[in-house]
């Protein structure tokens, strides 16, 4: 009955935001329909927690119209084992491989075991997969995102790339791909899989399509903003159109942006891909721990919500309360064409 009303009090607050119809029910599976599947799908995992992206976008909108195109609302709640608290590693896992997990977890089950994430099902299905992010590459959200550890390593999870998980790749951070204690270099690995390697501006300038590994010393302020729209702005002239492509624009949450950054890089998205009718673009949050009288306790034993948004084809399907890892699987349908 409690866990009932915080869904009711939630789904209020969707529709405050003027952004979604009544979900049917709570918690069910998503189900792809008999639609053709979009040949580009993209998640950008937002900074802010719970509704807080919603009540961002809808601001931005105010002064950018390409963000009037984020109308489908839903909610995600996040799946752990046996109820156990949530936190951001087990809601980036449990929406990346589909699976239930524990807190604390990146990319394991509930049995700590590995599973495929949505990187290595979208190179399976043929896409071309790309991650870009203005923090660091290799951490413990980003390890939960496409690794598979039980214990935190930088350089464990930068080596997760030398396998060629993803085909495009952007962040911050050299040491543990170049300097590391035991002597590999993830870019002499990834070069030799015939990827492209870039570490800064100049290099990035000169990349052709194809597979490119770009890990730079790390920026901040305005330099960081205009750099990150760079490679974006790069990355969609050469590799976007024309191609599937399974991409995810990560903002980590442990950053200090500038006000309306992650809006500026949306909407430039929005605006670049305008002319691609079969792309599917997904906006999450980081998620919300609520107490049963619906505050907000980061030390609650109910399960983490976070916002979701959506436009592009299949947009449709993701309204309503949903979990995570139903979620997660919803997204692994659609890249196979389910």
């Amino acid at each position: 009955m409690k866990r009932r009303f915080l869904n009711f009090g939630l789904t209020l607050l969707l529709f405050a935001c003027g952004r979604t119809e009544k979900p049917e029910s709570v918690n069910v599976a998503i189900s792809p329909t008999l639609e053709s599947k979009p040949e580009q799908i993209v998640i950008f995992i937002l900074p802010g927690r719970g509704l807080k992206p919603i009540y961002n976008i809808l601001e931005g909108a105010k002064s950018n119209n390409q963000l009037l195109k984020l109308r489908t609302s839903g909610m995600l709640e996040t799946n752990t084992f046996l109820g156990e608290k949530p936190d951001d590693l087990a809601y980036l896992t449990s929406i990346f491989i589909g699976k239930t997990t524990y807190r604390g977890s990146m990319g394991l089950n509930k049995d700590s075991l590995p599973e495929p994430n949505l990187f290595q099902v979208a190179q399976e299905a043929g896409f071309y997969t790309a991650f870009l992010t203005p923090g660091l590459m290799a951490d413990t959200l980003t390890g939960s995102i496409f690794g598979h550890h039980k214990e935190f390593s930088r350089e464990a999870i930068a080596w997760d790339l030398s396998s060629g998980i993803m085909d495009y790749f952007f962040g911050y951070g050299r040491i543990p791909f170049e300097r590391r204690k035991d002597k590999k270099n993830v870019f002499k690995a990834l070069s030799q899989k015939d990827y492209q390697i870039a570490m800064d501006s100049s290099s990035i300038s000169q990349l052709k399509r194809g597979k490119s590994a770009i890990v730079t010393q790390y920026s901040s302020g305005e330099n960081q903003k205009k750099f990150f729209k760079y490679v974006i702005g790069q990355f969609m002239r050469r590799n976007f159109s024309k191609q599937q492509v399974f991409m995810v624009v990560y903002f980590p949450p442990y950053l200090q942006y500038e006000e309306g950054f992650e809006m500026e890089v949306l909407a430039e998205f929005l605006e670049r891909s305008e002319h691609n009718d079969k792309t599917l673009t997904i906006c999450l949050s980081y998620p919300r721990i609520f107490d049963v009288d619906g505050k907000e306790n980061l030390r609650s034993s109910i399960g983490g919500v976070s916002s979701l948004l959506t436009y592009g084809p299949k947009k449709e399907e993701v309204m309503g309360l949903h979990s995570s890892t139903d979620f997660g699987n919803y997204v692994r349908k659609v890249i196979e064409g389910q």
